[in-house]
């Protein structure tokens, strides 16, 4: 797998891709967010193989990038996810000196980027360090979900996981809500009016990627199953766009797809 820098836009009403600027630093295993209109590609592993912690952000209307101020220690297979103004950095794989303060290479830090002041901050850790994880917003809160996190038997070895967490803002912690049935890491994961949608990933426990889908329901806290995908997944990214009309409907989405999947 090489890293690479491209940079591609879908025209939504010609249903086109168009080649854009290079990124600067070419950039696998990274995190990508957009706000205030830019976007960030954060962290990574770069060309040479090294992780690194630089982030970069492209502006549209000048089709460029340019630096931004890096993160204080290099990740890889972090979440990411803009919330309450700030692009938050969760989780993830670092490299580090023998000198280091780091026992593991899997990380539970949580790091917050203002990008009006370009400032880092800490916030508060996960529940436990994982990698590979992602972070989503639904319905104002903050989720995390699935990763891979180091063996309790072997720790040399990295397992899937398929726990969710959710910040608590007032208590300034997160809890863990749920778990999915199938522990995945590297899972496309988007959240859509009152669910979030966990599609793919790879699991330790299925021995490699899977096609199986699960939708978590935010009003009830119910793990459903929904039809698989058509083949194994991973690594994917997954955006929900809008209607370009608004859908009106007589009940919620959640009581509809309730009672297609429980039928």
């Amino acid at each position: 797998m090489i890293p690479t820098g491209t940079t591609y836009v879908l025209d939504l009403t010609t249903k086109e891709w168009e080649s854009k600027r290079n990124m600067i630093c070419a950039r696998a295993h990274h995190g990508v967010v957009t706000i205030r209109g830019r976007i960030y590609a954060i962290g990574g592993r770069d060309s040479r193989g090294r992780v690194v912690s630089s982030m970069e952000v492209y502006t549209p209307e000048i089709d460029a990038w340019e630096m931004e101020r890096p993160m204080p220690i290099p990740r890889m297979g972090l979440g990411a996810v803009t919330y309450m103004g700030f692009i938050w950095v969760l989780g993830g794989l670092t490299s580090f000196p023998e000198n280091s303060d780091y026992d593991s290479p899997v990380l539970d830090s949580v790091l917050c980027y203002d990008p009006v002041t370009r400032i880092w901050s800490s916030r508060p850790p996960l529940p436990m360090a994982k990698a590979y994880c992602s972070a989503v917003v639904a319905q104002d809160k903050l989720w995390v979900v699935g990763g891979c996190c180091v063996s309790q038997s072997n720790k040399n070895h990295l397992v899937s996981t398929g726990l969710l967490d959710i910040y608590n803002m007032d208590c300034n912690k997160w809890e863990t809500r749920a778990e999915l049935q199938i522990p995945r890491h590297s899972a496309g994961v988007v959240a859509f009016e009152a669910f979030i949608y966990v599609i793919g990933g790879i699991s330790s426990k299925e021995w490699g990627p899977v096609s199986k889908t699960e939708l978590f329901m935010l009003d009830d806290e119910s793990i459903r199953k929904p039809k698989e995908i058509p083949v194994p997944l991973t690594g994917v990214s997954v955006i929900a766009i809008p209607p370009v009309e608004a859908v009106l409907r007589t009940k919620s989405l959640s009581s509809v797809i309730r009672r297609i999947i429980d039928h």
